[in-house]
């Protein structure tokens, strides 16, 4: 079944998000006694011809319309469940109006079937070669960050990228990933230690650097930060795109 572009049709329709995928949307993170409070990001409704093609959508959660390949595309962000706490989410890539290809998140990340959909959005792999990222958090005390990262590679599109960290965050400029994953001191990580870390006090980060090469991501690099970094305030901020800084003429 053909539907006409998915981003025309949500137009049509005054649905309330925007078709492109440009820059990552935050959320603010509230901790509470029980650990990150998160609210669902609120569900976006589609024709009912779209969902005939994927049997299992249970929630739309966010589409956008990329240009991944050179004819452009629409990336759908859905759960499978109506499970609050494990809506095991999947990605569906719908192209002149055909679903073409679907991403279930708990074969390509631990523990997914629980992630919760926080942003997505389109980045810069590569000076000519553009790519998609998606966050999650897991449910429970919200300290588990999931990532997919997503490209169309040879006339297929691919997931070039799956990771599951700690309170993490990634941070992209054309042709470099950073992924942030937090770190405990050996020492404290008892409670009974005079210098305890608590799971959403501040922490020390491990930052591992990649470049992209040969259609892929390379680690190239690994340090652990000297400053601590709040958890809320990275985990509220998953996805970060640098500009890359203009050459001087003098």
């Amino acid at each position: 079944m053909k539907l006409p572009n998915l981003c025309v049709v949500l137009l049509m329709l005054v649905l309330p998000m925007t078709c492109s995928a440009t820059d990552c949307v935050s959320s603010p993170r509230v901790v509470g006694a029980f650990g990150a409070m998160d609210k669902p990001v609120a569900p976006v409704s589609i024709p009912d011809a779209f969902r005939n093609q994927i049997p299992d959508v249970k929630t739309i959660r966010d589409i956008l319309h990329t240009t991944l390949a050179a004819s452009g595309e629409q990336v759908v962000m859905y759960d499978s469940t109506t499970d609050e706490l494990a809506p095991d989410p999947k990605i569906a890539i719908v192209s002149n109006g055909a679903v073409v290809a679907t991403f279930d998140v708990a074969k390509l990340v631990p523990h997914a079937e629980q992630a919760i959909y926080q942003t997505s959005c389109q980045i810069q792999l590569h000076a000519d070669q553009s790519g998609f990222v998606v966050a999650y958090t897991l449910s429970g005390d919200g300290t588990g960050s999931a990532f997919i990262l997503l490209a169309h590679i040879a006339g297929k599109y691919r997931v070039v990228f799956s990771r599951l960290v700690g309170q993490g965050r990634l941070v992209f400029q054309t042709g470099t990933m950073q992924l942030w994953e937090r770190t405990f001191d050996k020492s404290r990580q008892s409670a009974d230690s005079p210098n305890f870390e608590c799971e959403w006090c501040d922490h020390r980060y491990l930052v591992a650097t990649y470049r992209w090469r040969d259609n892929q991501y390379v680690k190239v690099a690994s340090n652990r930060t000297k400053t601590i970094f709040d958890p809320a305030q990275m985990t509220g901020t998953p996805v970060v795109i640098k500009a890359l800084t203009p050459a001087r003429s003098d």
